[in-house]
């Protein structure tokens, strides 16, 4: 590295305790003409500020990454050598497991800094961010990952960031009302914005969403929210106090911003995202975002399931269920869908046909008022491995229109929906009019044969088949 030094254009550097001593001696100077990028990894406390100033000299050095935790120095000294450095536009410090405070008191701003992207990746208050980007007028983009803030006074009326296009805050320890009063002081044109938040039920009131959003960013185009809550005991658990399904009024559908639920074990996270197409957005079987709102299981909890879904339908009704646990029972399916009333979209994974022990009285008699009332009309399964798989998703399912099916794993296409026709007409199925299936080595040939297939045993009369590369499309009146 003594050698050379205007042939290299990146360095990374993981200092060994051993070691720092050379490394603070060491001089970074206007020889390395070529130098871009820096990672600094481990670096210790008696050489980052030694080091940080020689980087000063670099003529252009535009991406500065430090990650260690053993850093004492106050974070001031540290932040001002870098907002000083000419051509620097990434910065990047990444401290684990340090709470370090900034003072106020970092030399007067710099109206010159460059830097473009910053990421704080270590703890700090809404009060330091504040302060720390007071100093980057130039900003575009900013990513704090720990913001933990107990008391937030705001020591100025508003933050000029013209230039800011992007924000992502992850405020863990933040309420909602320190966190709006930081965001609406910020004067941008920002275009992307993602929060995560958890600990303060408000985080999930959507009319404050909307009153700062279209009062301090009108010209939002995403917008993500990431919400995690628990679910231990009642009474540590918040119950949302608000107006059932905030998240589908006209605001959020103009912007096709979707609230979704996932469920893992005690976790629960509810999710804001911008709309992107799913497996059921086909021809004339596509359905308003507005009515889809999604609860995802990782798996289904024996002990927490009735609280859990209680909990999440005091905030929204639920329109599509995805279940990601791999062959899930009959008897949870029926448990989980009763719960949910209004569902009317289905995937699953895969079901487990291996049951030993047989229907209990509630359990037909609750599978039998299910099929009275059931609303689903399409359903995708996954990975199917028994066609009494079919008859129970028939049962539960009578007004299925749409099936779609991503893997068989016990017969080959042309016997599969010899079958599956057959049963829709035992099943006086008259609703179902679309089948979607998966076929890794899909081509015209296949598509000819199945059409054959149907036509010489007359399983349909007037039917389409289309094929989207690995996708085969049927469709019949």
């Amino acid at each position: 590295m003594l050698t050379n030094h205007h042939q290299i254009f990146s360095i990374s550097i993981k200092f060994l305790l051993e070691k720092s001593s050379f490394f603070s001696s060491f001089l970074f100077d206007s020889s390395f003409d070529h130098l871009q990028s820096i990672t600094f990894e481990d670096i210790q406390s008696n050489t980052i500020i030694p080091i940080l100033n020689n980087l000063f000299f670099l003529p252009k050095l535009y991406s500065l990454t430090i990650k260690t935790s053993i850093i004492k120095e106050e974070m001031n000294e540290i932040y001002r050598l870098i907002f000083v450095l000419p051509k620097l536009k990434y910065s990047r410090i990444c401290l684990s497991n340090n709470f370090h405070s900034l003072t106020y008191s970092m030399v007067e701003k710099n109206e010159l800094c460059s830097i473009v992207y910053l990421v704080l990746d270590h703890y700090c208050s809404l009060n330091e961010l504040e302060f720390l980007i007071s100093f980057t007028p130039k900003l575009r983009r900013l990513t704090a990952h720990k913001i933990e803030t107990k008391n937030f006074n705001a020591k100025v009326s508003s933050i000029e960031l013209n230039n800011l296009k992007s924000l992502y805050l992850n405020v863990f320890q933040t309420t909602f009302n320190q966190l709006e009063i930081f965001l609406s002081k910020i004067n941008s044109n920002l275009n992307l914005l993602t929060i995560a938040g958890s600990n303060d039920i408000a985080y999930l009131d959507a009319y404050r969403w909307e009153h700062l959003i279209l009062n301090s960013f009108p010209q939002l185009e995403k917008f993500y929210l990431i919400y995690n809550d628990q679910l231990n005991d009642e009474e540590n658990s918040p119950i949302f106090s608000g107006k059932q399904n905030q998240f589908s009024s006209s605001f959020w559908i103009q912007r096709k911003w979707l609230f979704e639920v996932e469920i893992a074990y005690t976790d629960i996270q509810y999710t804001i995202r911008p709309f992107s197409k799913r497996w059921y957005h086909y021809p004339k079987y596509n359905i308003e975002h507005s009515t889809v709102t999604c609860l995802a299981f990782e798996s289904i909890p024996e002990d927490t399931l009735s609280k859990q879904i209680e909990h999440v339908l005091i905030i929204t009704q639920i329109y599509y269920l995805e279940i990601l646990e791999k062959n899930i029972s009959i008897f949870q399916m029926i448990q989980v869908i009763n719960l949910l009333p209004d569902l009317t979209t289905l995937k699953i994974h895969s079901l487990s046909t291996d049951e030993t022990s047989e229907f209990t009285v509630d359990e037909i008699f609750i599978l039998c008022s299910m099929k009275e009332t059931s609303q689903i009309t399409k359903v995708f399964l996954e990975e199917i491995n028994h066609m009494k798989e079919l008859d129970f998703l028939f049962t539960l399912c009578p007004y299925m229109e749409y099936f779609r099916i991503e893997k068989m794993n016990f017969m080959d296409i042309q016997a599969f929906l010899r079958i599956f026709l057959k049963k829709i007409n035992r099943f006086d199925n008259h609703h179902l009019r679309a089948l979607c299936f998966e076929f890794s080595t899909a081509d015209d040939l296949i598509i000819q044969n199945i059409q054959d297939t149907i036509n010489s045993d007359k399983l349909l009369s007037h039917f389409t088949i289309k094929r989207l590369r690995n996708l085969i499309y049927l469709q019949w009146k």
